[in-house]
């Protein structure tokens, strides 16, 4: 049985593409939703989950509030994020 072992190089080299990988998603340009896109996505998110939750639709109507993200995007490597936008309906 062949054995794998990881050089101080390789590590390097992994590493290496990593943060081009990193530095190269920070310089693309940032696109943040307007307000109408936001709305018009938490509420179609709310109604699919209004269909698919048995209780859902009495649930929703008895919270105080319910804060909806349509789209979480997560990315790690060793240290994670997340990004998301939404909006909190009362």
């Amino acid at each position: 049985m062949r054995t794998m072992t990881v050089t101080r190089r390789g590590w390097l080299a992994t590493f290496g593409l990593a943060l081009a990988l990193i530095a190269g998603a920070a310089q693309s340009p940032a696109h943040a939703a307007s307000a109408a896109e936001i709305n018009a996505d938490v509420y179609a998110t709310m109604q699919k989950f209004q269909l698919k939750v048995r209780s859902g639709h009495d649930l929703s109507s008895r919270a105080a509030g319910i804060l909806v993200f349509p789209t979480v995007v997560k990315a790690g490597m060793g240290i994670g994020g997340e990004y998301g936008e939404g909006a909190l309906l009362v």
